[in-house]
């Protein structure tokens, strides 16, 4: 999974910005995600900028920021926090960002632990997308969660400034002004209670999860991890060419190499297709990078050969029981250096007309890392695609062990260029890779890959793409009406 740009950037705008003014409703799509910026943390009159712009509200005492503990806080809970007319909050998964000028104890009155406590300015506060703790070990973090965190600029600039830049060429960031009073990452036990789920029987969708086979997934990994497949080197072609022997020995599918250019070299997508029995129309994309990064050999067991092996596996589930709707399995190229893979396939999808057909894409990037014993994964889109999270989270009760998060920001892979071209995409990711201490390094090997997350993962996917395509019963339009 890359970040885009090699040096975390700085928002100038929102440097500029000083207590008292309102942040803009974040917008959507394309337009969210954050560009290249003109100025960078390290620039050497960014001092200046601050202390001349902030310079009027520099006497008064700084905003007390509090991080709370709200795993188990309940919705109810969390909306009469958020709905505090004196504080800022940003709610990220466990933790809840509370800034406020007030003095009332808002921790001791909800009785919710205070895991840190700091008097900061607010403008000296910065989102970091895709923050990685090995990248940046000075940075002071006052609240994390799922692929974000919100760290004090200064802490930022000596992390920039005093880590192993080599050893972490490519554990970059991209940073932005703090999205007040909104939800960057919530668990899944912190949303509304959900609609009553339906116990009628599923009997195929409970055949195709139970078809899923962890030790070949595990496998497979392996496999993949055993090349060096950085996509500008050698070894990457072993293993384009392995991963489309795979897919011409499963029932049903027909098999291409997509070629495109990345800096003067020809690479491939890997596609495979399998017609639909009863909507062939309908286009359900499954993917997963197969290149990594990192180091003079580049395994990338985690990233992302966990997720490339993913869509191998449930390729073979539907090959051996065809579903109603086309499935395009893809294992693509380049995304490393800027998800060039998956632009290219959507380019290609747009100038085929064939984006309108795009039911939904389902990307896997880093699905076998685990820190600990809870299984943690987090699912993220945008907000026109939010019921894709429902989707998701009601298989994983049904079929899994996993913690659920969700984000409506997306970010990093590949996923994001099928959203800004409109088609509904959605990311499966473990929850603990910003702790991942072998991310783009050499030492990303298979061994640091868990079975039970990977195995638990592929058995949320493949319910909730069986649920999509009702391979159970007639599906329901928007509108309610049978197809």
């Amino acid at each position: 999974m890359p970040q885009t740009f090699s040096r975390l950037r700085f928002n100038p705008r929102a440097s500029a910005r000083c207590v008292g003014s309102s942040p803009a409703d974040r917008p959507r799509g394309a337009a969210a995600r954050p560009q290249a910026r003109s100025a960078l943390l390290r620039a050497p009159w960014l001092g200046a900028v601050f202390g001349a712009l902030c310079a009027p509200w520099a006497a008064q005492a700084a905003p007390v920021c509090q991080t709370l503990g709200i795993r188990t806080a309940g919705n109810e809970l969390l909306s009469s926090i958020e709905s505090s007319s004196d504080a800022r909050w940003l709610e990220l998964g466990d933790e809840l960002l509370l800034c406020t000028d007030s003095s009332r104890p808002v921790a001791r009155a909800t009785e919710l632990p205070v895991l840190r406590e700091r008097s900061v300015p607010i403008d000296d506060l910065l989102l970091i997308q895709g923050f990685q703790r090995a990248s940046s070990p000075f940075a002071e973090v006052l609240a994390s969660g799922g692929r974000f965190a919100v760290v004090t600029a200064a802490s930022m600039q000596a992390s920039l400034d005093e880590h192993d830049v080599e050893a972490h060429a490519h554990a970059h960031s991209l940073s932005q002004e703090v999205p007040w009073n909104s939800v960057v990452v919530r668990r899944a036990t912190n949303r509304p209670a959900p609609a009553k789920r339906s116990a009628a029987a599923m009997p195929r969708t409970d055949q195709l999860v139970a078809a899923i086979d962890g030790a070949r997934w595990l496998a497979d990994v392996g496999t993949l991890a055993g090349w060096d497949r950085h996509s500008l080197r050698s070894g990457i072609v072993n293993a384009r060419d392995w991963i489309q022997g795979q897919f011409a020995g499963m029932s049903g599918m027909s098999v291409a190499l997509d070629p495109f250019v990345l800096s003067g070299t020809t690479i491939h997508n890997v596609i495979a297709t399998l017609p639909g029995t009863t909507r062939p129309d309908e286009i359900y994309v499954v993917g997963g990078h197969y290149d990594a990064i990192g180091g003079s050999f580049s395994p990338g067991g985690e990233d992302n050969a966990s997720g490339c092996a993913g869509v191998l596996e449930i390729a073979r589930v539907f090959a051996a029981q065809p579903p109603p709707s086309t499935m395009r399995f893809v294992c693509y190229s380049g995304e490393e250096q800027g998800l060039r893979g998956s632009q290219h396939q959507v380019g290609d999808l747009i100038a085929s007309g064939e984006d309108d057909r795009v039911v939904h894409m389902l990307n896997m990037d880093m699905i076998g890392y685990t820190g600990d014993a809870e299984l943690d994964c987090l699912l993220e889109t945008e907000d026109e695609f939010a019921y894709l999270l429902d989707a998701y989270a009601d298989a994983a009760a049904r079929y899994t062990t996993l913690s659920i998060a969700t984000s409506l920001f997306a970010f990093g892979s590949d996923h994001v260029p099928f959203i800004d071209a409109g088609m509904p995409a959605l990311l499966t990711i473990e929850n603990d890779w910003d702790s991942y201490p072998h991310y783009h390094r050499s030492t990303d090997v298979a061994a640091n890959v868990s079975l039970d997350m990977g195995y638990q993962t592929l058995r949320m996917n493949v319910a909730t793409l069986a649920d999509l395509m009702g391979v159970d019963s007639a599906r329901l339009f928007a509108s309610g009406f049978e197809d």
